[in-house]
């Protein structure tokens, strides 16, 4: 989970917006947990009480006041810094010590109305007199040019002829900013956090873990826990794109049952990654001379097969991700056939002519009949 640190000035509208959202799940990614007010009578720290959000303040004009508030997200050392309606211009030197995403709310459409001196009603003030049909709100990244960060997101808000500042600041905070202002902060906090498949293993065993860095890279983990001197006797060691698992050294006491094996291995564009000395046996069938290998992460074998909506062949069919080998298969979601006996399911396997799955019947041969998403394979077929 993300950290998120709130800075604050005045009521703290948009801070109760993400409250809101983290509440019905719109910020999922991350938490706020800390508000930092640069004034002592700012409505946000009630609201940052009601929510047990802790806060503090740190007066603006005071002495070094963009250092105490480094010392202060240092309790905390947020990932995330929102400024919502923070009413002060940030340093460089603030912005390159803080270490975090600093993401800000402008209430206009950047790069209208908009820097040094564009700030609260002045803002409306502004595009009210300019006669300008359209306004908006903008969520972009802060950096040491006055709202010169990259664009996150924005959204328009119309003007209508009896506008004042104060309804047209109202309607833009309600139509705009609450809005976009919880997404944008979701959307970063979700590329800072990456989800973790599948949920937390109870065996703490051995297991994989797959996610994504906050870089956008994949990545996969696989883990051992030592829980024995013979299972602590074991070490990862790379074999070109490889991992295998190898012995510190021989020990003839060494358990005979704890295996040794490749729990990672590359095969072209495809990584076959086990929990055990599965990899092996896998890598083994996908790379032998009956199989052939396809860049859209799935095999298909023979002369007859059926990808997509494309129809290649009399009796094949595979869908993408699948792997499918013989003259008569039919592939559904994470599932293998080979040769005349179809494996359909999820743990189903079905030797023969006949094949039953979980969700209706498959038959391979003269007549077949699918229920729901499944294929028939053969001469004749009821739908």
């Amino acid at each position: 989970m993300v950290k998120i640190s709130v800075l604050v000035s005045g009521g703290g509208t948009n801070l109760q917006a993400l409250i809101n959202s983290q509440n019905n799940g719109i910020l999922s990614s991350g938490k706020i947990v800390q508000v930092i007010s640069s004034r002592r009578d700012a409505y946000a720290l009630k609201r940052a009480e009601s929510a047990g959000i802790p806060a503090e303040v740190i007066e603006a004009g005071s002495d070094n006041f963009e250092g105490k508030i480094l010392e202060c997200l240092e309790k905390f050392k947020p990932e995330v810094i929102v400024l919502a309606g923070f009413m002060h211009i940030l340093s460089k030197s603030f912005i390159d010590q803080c270490g975090a995403k600093i993401i800000n709310v402008h209430p206009s459409l950047i790069p209208s109305f908009c820097g040094k001196g564009f700030y609260g009603l002045k803002v409306h003030e502004a595009v009210l007199k300019s006669g300008v049909k359209v306004t908006g709100a903008t969520v972009h990244l802060v950096n040491e040019i006055p709202d010169g960060g990259e664009i996150l997101a924005q959204k328009p808000v119309k003007i209508f002829p009896d506008d004042t500042p104060e309804k047209l600041q109202r309607r833009v905070m309600e139509q705009a900013e609450w809005v976009i202002l919880p997404r944008a902060v979701e959307e970063v906090c979700k590329k800072l956090n990456p989800k973790i498949f599948p949920a937390p293993i109870k065996y703490p065993g051995r297991g994989i873990i797959t996610g994504m860095t906050p870089s956008g890279k994949i990545m996969l983990a696989y883990f051992i826990m030592g829980r024995s001197a013979s299972s602590k006797a074991r070490i990862f060691e790379r074999s070109g794109d490889d991992l295998i698992i190898k012995l510190t050294k021989q020990d003839k006491n060494f358990d005979s049952s704890l295996i040794l094996y490749s729990p990672l291995r590359m095969l072209g564009k495809n990584i076959i990654l086990t929990n055990g000395d599965q990899t092996d046996t896998i890598y083994d069938f996908m790379s032998s001379e009956k199989i052939g290998q396809a860049d859209n992460d799935f095999m298909n074998a023979e002369k007859n097969c059926r990808t997509g909506d494309k129809q290649d062949g009399k009796n094949d069919h595979t869908d993408i991700d699948f792997m499918s080998s013989g003259k008569n298969s039919q592939a559904n979601n994470d599932l293998m056939n080979y040769g005349k006996n179809c494996r359909t399911g999820d743990d189903f396997l079905q030797d023969g002519k006949n094949g039953r799955t979980d969700n209706g019947l498959t038959n391979i041969g003269e007549n077949g009949h699918a229920e729901n998403d499944f294929i028939n394979t053969g001469k004749t077929h009821d739908d």
